[in-house]
């Protein structure tokens, strides 16, 4: 039995199950991220709970050492430096094409994880808050290893998430 569902029953559906959904643009690792630390992924507006995020290669990476680590800072009302919400992942090197690089949202201090199959991961274990009341902030991707230099290597990231505040939103920043 097949079942067509109204394009705007699947988007409740999804926003029920998984969270609001912002994805940035494919972004280029020799001009953008693991070229540089601290690139805005994000921009998050008021307080919102990480129900998933997750980086998926569009373009397969070449053989370099970059490590992604997601962090989160803040501008407004007041200026929280950024923090850590992942530590490093393995190696980028050679990724390819749907392999994801994904918060596993467990603890702090635990890696972000690289998938060992494309278009295969897990859902994160448990969620985070980040953000504060009628505050502004971004959630990053920093480069703990060397600089991406070769030509090759696209990514694009995906934030699923609920607001837990009035008014507040999330939007890409890339």
């Amino acid at each position: 039995m097949s079942r067509n569902y109204n394009p705007s029953t699947v988007e409740v559906m999804e926003a029920v199950n998984s969270g609001f959904r912002v994805e940035t643009s494919s972004l280029v690792c020799t001009t953008t991220i693991f070229k540089q630390t601290l690139v805005d992924l994000f921009n998050v507006y008021g307080r919102i709970r990480i129900n998933a995020l997750f980086g998926e290669v569009t373009v397969v990476f070449s053989a370099d050492a970059a490590k992604g680590r997601f962090t989160f800072a803040t501008t407004l009302p007041a200026v929280i430096a950024s923090g850590n919400i992942s530590a490093d992942s393995a190696s980028v090197s050679a990724m390819a094409v749907g392999q994801r690089l994904t918060l596993q949202g467990d603890l702090v201090a635990t890696a972000a994880v690289i998938t060992a199959s494309a278009g295969i991961s897990f859902w994160p274990l448990s969620k985070f808050i980040v953000g504060t009341k009628d505050g502004t902030g971004t959630i990053q991707i920093n480069n703990d290893g060397a600089a991406v230099s070769v030509a090759t290597g696209e990514m694009k990231f995906v934030l699923c998430y609920t607001p837990i505040s009035d008014g507040a939103y999330a939007t890409a920043a890339v």
